[in-house]
């Protein structure tokens, strides 16, 4: 009779207990890397530029585009169409020799960077001379002549622009810049154009919803000429001063 002998079984071999710590350590932290990856992955990829799968439905290997994030608050650069009204307000010896008065016109400008603009402005104002309704002065008429007075000036602004809202655009500026100031009498044919050398500075505040072409623009301009008399009647010019208030509509192309 045969006895068989079972032989003599082997457990398999076990790691010591750092090196699985040290596996279990590597594993979970790859997990959480994956999933971290992937939840970016999602928030900054292109939808446009994901990857694609072929008839394999293996991934192309192409990397994904990461959009940047643009704020939409600031319209860029481009040409300004604005017409405008308000006020022309004489100070000082002017005060006493012109009118305040309606004053309407236009603005073309050119935003050749976000906080740098060139605008070029033309107005007229009807205004009146007070000294010809009194006896002795040159043109006596015993009334207040009409005056019409153009102005024509180029400028630089320094713009510096605010998204105040989800939907709205501040955009505060100041500005300098000089050109010419005309004045003529209306009713009277004796009296020719006299026109003067002007100055300006300027702080205003531009307003437009987001994504539209259209805004608003309220400015405050204090004005210095060389005055020489509405009909040339001062030998040397002399400095006189004025203010304007004007709001104006903004389209922007």
């Amino acid at each position: 009779m045969t006895t068989h002998h079972a032989l003599p079984t082997r457990s398999a071999p076990r790691l010591p207990r750092r090196a699985r710590a040290v596996l279990l350590t590597l594993a979970t932290t790859g997990t959480a890397l994956g999933v971290a990856a992937a939840e970016a992955g999602g928030q900054t990829t292109d939808p446009a530029v994901a990857p694609t799968t072929g008839q394999t439905g293996a991934a192309d290997s192409t990397p994904p585009r990461v959009t940047p994030h643009l704020p939409s608050a600031i319209v860029g650069y481009g040409l300004e169409l604005r017409p405008f009204t308000g006020a022309l307000v004489p100070t000082g010896k002017q005060n006493d020799l012109l009118t305040s008065a309606v004053l309407v016109g236009g603005q073309l400008g050119w935003q050749f960077h976000p906080n740098f603009a060139l605008t070029g402005s033309f107005g007229w104002s009807p205004s009146k001379d007070r000294t010809t309704e009194f006896p002795g002065t040159a043109f006596y008429t015993g009334r207040q002549e009409r005056v019409d007075v153009f102005q024509y000036d180029l400028g630089l602004e320094a713009r510096l622009p605010i998204a105040t809202t989800a939907s709205w655009t501040a955009t505060p500026y100041v500005g300098l810049g000089g050109g010419g100031r005309s004045y003529r009498y209306r009713d009277l044919s004796n009296a020719g154009t006299q026109t003067n050398a002007l100055g300006y500075g300027a702080l205003g505040l531009n307003l437009a919803p987001r994504a539209t072409p259209i805004g608003l623009r309220l400015e405050a301009r204090d004005n210095v000429s060389a005055f020489k008399g509405l009909h040339g009647e001062y030998t040397n010019s002399t400095a006189r001063n004025d203010v304007q208030f004007t709001a104006g509509l903004t389209y922007r192309f």
